[in-house]
C-alpha cells in the first residue's frame, strides 16, 4: 500500500516575524504649533513574514498538519492608529 507521509520529507527549519510595532508622538512644540494637545502615531502588524524551504512556499511551518490537510500560512494583518488630543 502506498502511504503519503513517506513522500514529502523536507527541511523543517523556518524564521518567522510574527508581530511588530512602530510608535511615533509627535514633539510637544510640533503639536501646539498646529493646536493639539498631543499625537501619537502608530503602525502594527502580525504574520508578516516567514522564510522557509522553498518546498513550504505558501504553508505555514509552525502549524501542524497532515498531507490531506495543509495549512497555508495566514495572512498579514496591518493596523495603523492615530490618536490625538485637543
Amino acid at each position: 500500500m502506498y502511504d503519503n507521509a513517506d513522500i514529502r520529507v523536507v527541511n523543517g527549519n523556518y524564521l518567522k516575524l510574527q508581530s511588530a510595532t512602530l510608535n511615533y508622538t509627535c514633539p510637544s512644540q510640533l503639536c501646539q504649533q498646529v493646536r493639539l494637545k498631543a499625537a501619537n502615531f502608530s503602525l502594527s502588524g502580525s504574520n508578516l513574514f516567514t522564510w522557509a524551504h522553498k518546498d513550504l512556499r505558501g504553508q505555514d511551518p509552525s502549524q501542524s498538519g497532515s498531507s490531506a490537510n495543509i495549512n497555508l500560512g495566514l495572512r498579514p494583518v496591518y493596523v495603523f492608529a492615530v490618536n490625538v488630543s485637543f
